[in-house]
């Protein structure tokens, strides 16, 4: 799931967004890619997140069973 919302979306969104700067419309493939990259920031703030949580949860397991 991290590969698909970090990696593949994000790429998919900006890939297209160029393909559209440089066919028929400037500002739309402009609008695109950076959608694509504010889509990769968000993902990975996300994913960072998520970690966080968990790993507090680990620790605070270990150190009530300590």
């Amino acid at each position: 799931m991290p590969l698909c919302e970090q990696i593949l979306v994000p790429r998919g969104v900006t890939i297209l967004g160029y393909a559209i700067a440089h066919s028929f419309s400037v500002v739309l493939g402009w609008w695109f890619i950076l959608c694509g990259i504010s889509l990769y920031f968000m993902a990975r703030w996300e994913h960072k997140r998520t970690w966080s949580q968990r790993r507090s949860t680990v620790d605070d397991t270990i150190r009530s069973k300590s």
